[in-house]
C-alpha cells in the first residue's frame, strides 16, 4: 500500500503503534509520509497551474507544512524516548 492512500488513518494507526511499543514502525511511517509530502511539494512548485489550481495549492501547502512540522515534532519525540 502506498503512503498516500495511508494518510487518511494514519493518524489513529499511529496512535496505536506508539500505544503497542512499536516505535521503529511509526517512525518509518512518520519518514513515509514526510517523503511523500516533499515530493507532493516538489512536483507542484513545478507546475504550471490556473489561478484557480494555484490558489487550491496554496492552502494545501500551507497544510503541508504544518503537517511537516508535526512529523518532525513526533519523529523528534520517539527518537528521544
Amino acid at each position: 500500500m502506498r503512503v498516500t492512500e495511508q494518510l487518511p488513518t494514519l493518524g489513529a494507526g499511529l496512535q496505536f503503534a506508539l500505544s503497542s511499543g512499536m516505535t521503529a514502525e511509526a517512525l518509518v511511517q512518520l519518514m513515509e509520509e514526510m517523503v511523500d509530502i516533499k515530493i507532493h511539494l516538489l512536483a507542484q512548485s513545478s507546475m504550471k497551474l490556473s489561478p484557480e489550481v494555484a490558489r487550491l495549492l496554496h492552502d494545501k501547502r500551507d497544510t503541508d507544512r504544518q503537517r511537516l512540522e508535526q512529523i518532525r515534532t513526533e519523529m523528534i519525540r520517539i527518537l528521544k524516548g
